[in-house]
């Protein structure tokens, strides 16, 4: 029973029969006043939806094992929270893809407080990128771990934005290379070049570490040159060390390497050199909150990952108040049917995420 207070007095209110409707009376025998009580039954299940979704917590821990939980929350799961256009521009923007099960990529944006769109694809390409980018306003500078495409919708959609490479991506990338004990003298030399360029640098630092890289790019040529036969064939020797020079020299020629130090030459510290933001902001909760309900369809994961995202996207945002204008399975479905013919040039569409991706969802393919 509800231990309803009286709006007037404070004193605790007693059932008092029922309305012409049917609808259960509440009366304070001591100010005489009456009401009738509505209960906001739904808001309380989505509240319990994003409480559980966000949580450890198991199905089979709750009421009836579950089973009640499931039931009053089922509805909740035909929606998808569908990113607004950013409307504040933030100085930095942060880009990364969590994909899942390798079948499908949520591609994230976040600026240094909230998240600014998502997107969902195939795989990372220009195409997605831009769809992404897009409907964010350009920042001054947009970090990123390399991803295939993004450099290309970055020139097309903020062809003023400047591009940081991840720093620990890259020594990541070199490290696979030369191994965390490499043999070689080259090896270890260039492995020690790995170490200082995860590092914050100033200026000065960063022209030392491009003087150290390129001195060992001549005192190693020759020694890179070597080839070996194979099969029959003659093959470079120090294969992965010839991919690691590769790699940085064209992040050289790009000029992505030390972005964050041509914006801030003082090194007041304004601009950041790694992708922790979102990689340990944003992606590592979110395969937590994947690997806490594991098992969930691969349909259900992409809306989790979707949720989280809205709930991350503003400060004191209400869910429930923006359930009723979100798109559903059923209307997604239908938009996509009447722009079937046309889509190659309904830039609308683009804001849902890739055709080919919905289509399965919602035609019983083995995505959903």
């Amino acid at each position: 029973m509800k231990n309803l207070k009286c709006g007037s007095c404070g004193q605790a209110m007693k059932k008092n029969g029922y309305t012409s409707s049917g609808k259960q009376r509440w009366r304070c025998f001591t100010c005489r006043v009456s009401r009738t009580v509505i209960y906001q039954t739904r808001r309380a299940y989505f509240t319990q939806f994003i409480d559980w979704l966000t949580s450890k917590t198991e199905q089979a821990s709750m009421k009836g094992k579950g089973r009640t939980f499931r039931r009053h929350t089922s509805q909740f799961w035909q929606y998808w929270p569908i990113p607004r256009q950013a409307a504040s521009p933030s100085d930095v923007v942060f880009c990364d893809g969590i994909y899942l099960k390798r079948r499908l990529v949520v591609l994230i944006a976040r600026g240094r407080e909230y998240v600014s769109g998502w997107y969902l694809a195939r795989s990372e390409n220009t195409y997605a990128w831009e769809s992404l980018l897009q409907r964010i306003p350009p920042p001054i500078m947009v970090v990123s771990d390399g991803s295939n495409g993004f450099a290309s919708a970055v020139n097309t959609v903020w062809p003023s934005t400047r591009i940081q490479r991840c720093l620990f991506h890259v020594h990541n990338q070199i490290i696979r290379c030369t191994t965390r004990k490499p043999q070689l003298q080259a090896g270890q030399e260039l492995y020690a070049l790995a170490e200082r360029i995860a590092r914050r640098m100033t200026a000065s630092q960063a022209q030392q570490w491009v003087k150290d890289y390129n001195q060992w790019c001549q005192t190693w040529d020759e020694f890179l040159k070597q080839k070996t036969i194979i099969n029959k064939k003659s093959e470079y020797t120090h294969k992965r060390l010839r991919k690691a020079r590769r790699a940085i020299n064209q992040l050289i020629r790009e000029g992505t390497l030390f972005t964050y130090i041509e914006l801030d030459p003082d090194n007041q510290g304004l601009y950041p050199h790694t992708n922790n933001m979102i990689e340990g902001g944003v992606n590592s909760q979110l395969r937590d909150m994947i690997r806490w309900h594991r098992g969930l369809p691969l349909s259900k994961q992409a809306k989790a990952i979707f949720w989280w995202c809205t709930l991350h996207s503003s400060k004191n945002i209400d869910l429930y108040e923006q359930l009723d204008t979100l798109p559903t399975d059923e209307t997604i479905t239908g938009f996509y049917a009447q722009a079937h013919e046309k889509y190659e040039d309904d830039k609308d569409m683009r804001l849902w995420g890739d055709q080919p991706v919905w289509e399965e969802f919602h035609t019983g393919n083995t995505l959903s």
